[in-house]
């Protein structure tokens, strides 16, 4: 009924009266979506969760690398809490130097938006008008905020850590995975490896957790950036410049906390994701489960977070073929080969 009356109106109405009635059905949904959220308070007297203290994984590349995916391949692994989402609990998300917020309902409106419209996706620039698939997502904010307020330890960032995920998985009304011993949480977090503040406080909570690194080629990689945003099609030199620093730093980090950084190559990751995904489980002592072949979302298929055609619960392999136009190649050559230079360099060390 909904999507005859929004095409009824589309055809009937100008575009710019169809979209003003869009902008004023927006506001009423998140009118009421906040209503909702502030009335919560209540509902609820006595509250009964799970306790979640397993360790972390943070998956960390340079953004358009392919975190989204693997991220998206544990998700319903029996020894994971996958999360779903980028970690936002600072402002840069990446800086873990800033003061951490836990209060999701406030840091992440890609969450906010999946919950008001039961609906997860993480949705690229590409094309997908042709996936009209629905991930459902129930979540409340006003029970994760309840939760985490009760577990909270001033100034303990690993317990804070685990309240925030305690929080947060019992939260998820509709969540498959939250019964049986998980070994670790997994997350990802784009550049949280640019900053060696980050990396030392994560292994001073975590001294057995891993930071897993995704080396893309940096050509297929700056084709992805170009097309994702204006921002780095601006200047593909500076774009390429932070695909550097991060390569880097990168290296540095495995240098030295050797087993616990573990870096794949992109490329293995979309060729021969069985094996790498078979190496990643050796690496993190956890069994391989054939369900870790495809991308999916609390176990159901999810379309791909892609800056080109968008795929539906599978890998797809045209990635590795992107191409920039040959203007990008004339300006951005000798960084081109410096960075390939450093990639081969890092390569040396991947699983």
């Amino acid at each position: 009924m909904k999507n005859y009356i929004k095409n009824f109106l589309k055809k009937n109405l100008s575009k710019d009266n169809y979209n003003k009635i869009l902008i004023v059905v927006s506001y009423f949904n998140n009118f009421i979506f906040y209503i909702n959220f502030l009335f919560k308070k209540f509902k609820y007297k006595n509250i009964k969760f799970k306790k979640i203290k397993s360790n972390l994984i943070i998956i960390s590349q340079v953004q358009r690398s392919g975190g989204t995916l693997l991220s998206q391949l544990f998700d319903s692994h029996p020894q994971i809490h996958s999360y779903p989402s980028e970690l936002k609990l600072t402002k840069p998300k990446f800086d873990w130097t800033k003061k951490m917020n836990f209060v999701t309902f406030y840091n992440d409106p890609l969450l906010v938006s999946s919950a008001k419209y039961n609906n997860y996706k993480k949705d690229g620039s590409g094309i997908k008008a042709h996936l009209k698939n629905t991930n459902e997502f129930k979540f409340d904010f006003f029970l994760q905020n309840l939760i985490f307020n009760k577990l909270k330890i001033k100034n303990n960032l690993k317990e804070n850590l685990s309240a925030y995920f305690t929080s947060f998985f019992n939260s998820f009304k509709n969540y498959k995975n939250l019964i049986g011993h998980k070994k670790y949480i997994v997350t990802f977090l784009p550049r949280f490896v640019l900053m060696d503040e980050n990396i030392n406080l994560f292994f001073k909570s975590y001294t057995n957790g891993k930071i897993i690194c995704i080396i893309r080629s940096p050509t297929s990689w700056l084709a992805s950036c170009i097309n994702h945003s204006d921002e780095y099609k601006k200047n593909p030199i500076n774009t390429l410049m932070l695909w550097k620093m991060n390569a880097l730093m990168t290296l540095k980090a495995k240098k030295k906390f050797k087993k616990n950084v573990i870096i794949i190559d992109f490329k293995d990751l979309i060729y021969q994701t069985e094996n790498t995904i078979r190496k990643i489980c050796k690496e993190i002592k956890i069994n391989y489960h054939e369900n870790m072949r495809r991308p999916s979302f609390n176990g159901e298929r999810i379309r791909s977070n892609s800056s080109f055609k968008t795929s539906f619960g599978k890998i797809d392999k045209t990635t590795l073929k992107r191409e920039i136009n040959k203007k990008y190649y004339k300006q951005c050559d000798a960084m081109l080969y410096e960075c390939n230079y450093i990639r081969n360099d890092i390569l040396k060390f991947k699983i």
